[in-house]
């Protein structure tokens, strides 16, 4: 009985590490599209700036940005499931520019 409760109290112990050690994608937060694209329009004033469809063209990500420069990429997965992948601040749009000079 002693030797059966050790193996109760090590299982434990060995279950509570592995669920502690989930990699970073399974712990990440996911709602709804519609509900996060709300929610980062209400709470940041984030809008949709930007969007583009995996090579398999089963993962959408879009951008959203903020005039206050907060910025947040959304993953949208094809079953609608939307996750965060990264957020930050001073956030600065990049015009392209054309090159000046002869035409080659």
């Amino acid at each position: 009985m002693k030797m059966f409760r050790r193996s109760l109290l090590v299982a434990g112990l060995i279950g509570g590490v592995a669920l502690t050690a989930l990699p970073a994608h399974a712990q990440t937060a996911c709602f709804t599209r519609d509900q996060a694209i709300e929610n980062l329009k209400t709470s940041s004033g984030e809008e949709v700036e930007a969007r583009g469809l995996s090579n398999d063209g089963k993962v959408m990500f879009e951008l959203l940005t903020s005039e206050n420069g907060s910025w947040t990429l959304l993953m949208t997965h094809a079953d609608g499931k939307t996750c965060l992948v990264g957020s930050g601040q001073s956030w600065t749009a990049i015009t392209a520019m054309k090159a000046k000079g002869p035409a080659v």
